[in-house]
């Protein structure tokens, strides 16, 4: 038995690290010694799924005969017959995975099933059809489950998770209240209502329902002490306490509250140090994209206060698009100035354009420097300007 336990976890390793075949043999040698043992069947089968998908098949028939109330047997059958094209069989995997479990399809198909969906990414544009296909039926699945279990808040909550990925976000709102209809103490669908209102940008009503989480918690299974876990979580649509505050940062940015926009910041700093790096990120991403959408709307003075509202934190992140949107802020500004022939005040812009390009003050990658060298090649008021020549050296 010892053996057979070292083996799996050889092979789960092989199979982490991508070292598919070395794994297969593993795995293998498991069965041959343990035939009945069903996490060894359950890894084989996702291991035989691209290759050999008759004898994943196989593998999934024969979990389900050693266990037949675990949920990952019609799961995995489920993404087979899509991936065939069989979706009557796939519907019908999908409604018993749900009967057996409520939550495996919305938590194993955002996270344990991530690799076999950058995995179908990969392939090009068929792939990415089917697997958006997958989200669809198993939004359909749970819509079927509603009428299964009417009274389950779960069942309304888990359709309205899988609805918001999709984009159907007012859709997913309807089922978020109805979860709380059927259970108003359902802390999670409390969050939903928030991020969905965000996402319609109802800002102020995002907030209030961030507010009525005041004081509330709820348990999301795992280690947060792990970021392996911290990014699984997050892929399967978790929404943690953390993740309320930073929905309330970003409604707070989107009215010009920049106080309470740092008071939500340090607060999920503080629920979760360790997963602060991406939070930073994105709201830094949240304010590039109230930056340009400002510029766009003609709103110079209100972009840069934005984007330099997020200044300091771009730093502490080196994170390089903050300050390539803000010398994009500056240089209109700058031309906008030069238009209203305000020369000093232009000059003045188009210098705190140029020091942010040509002195980046945080690395530029790689891979964007294009696009700043771009931005370089218009720091430019026209022929008249005096520092048309300092700008073409």
């Amino acid at each position: 038995m010892a053996s057979s336990s070292s083996g799996l976890k050889q092979a789960q390793e092989l199979y982490r690290n991508g070292d598919l075949v070395e794994a297969r043999q593993a795995i293998e040698g498991v069965l041959r010694a343990e035939p009945s043992n069903v996490e060894a069947t359950l890894l084989a089968a996702e291991l035989y799924r691209r290759d050999n998908p008759q004898l994943a098949l196989k593998a999934y028939l024969h979990v389900a005969k050693l266990a037949s109330q675990r949920p990952e047997s019609p799961a995995g059958m489920a993404l087979l017959y899509l991936e065939q094209g069989d979706m009557p069989h796939c519907d019908q995997c999908l409604d018993r995975t749900i009967d057996l479990d409520p939550e495996y399809l919305r938590a194993h198909y955002y996270a344990d099933m991530a690799a076999a969906a950058r995995a179908m990414l990969a392939q090009g544009e068929s792939a990415r059809t089917k697997l958006w296909d997958l989200f669809d039926g198993i939004a359909a699945a749970y819509q079927r489950a509603i009428e299964r279990y009417p009274i389950s808040p779960l069942v309304s909550y888990n359709l309205a998770r899988v609805l918001f990925v999709l984009g159907e976000t007012e859709m997913a709102r309807q089922y978020y209240k109805q979860s709380l209809e059927l259970d108003p103490g359902m802390t999670e669908a409390y969050a939903g209502m928030a991020e969905a209102s965000l996402a319609l940008e109802q800002f102020e009503e995002a907030v209030e329902w961030c507010k009525l989480l005041e004081g509330r918690t709820w348990q999301i299974t795992g280690d947060a002490n792990d970021p392996q876990w911290v990014a699984a979580s997050e892929a399967a649509g978790d929404l943690r306490v953390s993740h309320v505050f930073r929905i309330q940062a970003k409604a707070h940015l989107w009215m010009g509250q920049f106080e309470e926009v740092m008071q939500a910041i340090r607060r999920t700093a503080e629920v979760e140090p360790w997963n602060s790096g991406v939070m930073y990120v994105d709201v830094l991403d949240e304010h590039v994209k109230l930056g340009k959408a400002l510029l766009e709307n003609k709103q110079i003075t209100d972009a840069i206060k934005v984007l330099e509202v997020g200044r300091d934190l771009a730093e502490r992140m080196k994170y390089h698009r903050l300050f390539l949107w803000l010398a994009q802020a500056y240089l209109v500004q700058a031309q906008a100035s030069h238009a209203a022939q305000e020369r000093k005040k232009a000059e003045e812009w188009l210098a705190n354009a140029a020091s942010i390009v040509n002195h980046p003050p945080v690395p530029v990658p790689e891979e964007a420097r294009a696009t700043w060298a771009e931005l370089k090649s218009r720091l430019t008021l026209g022929d008249k300007s005096s520092m048309f020549g300092f700008l073409r050296k």
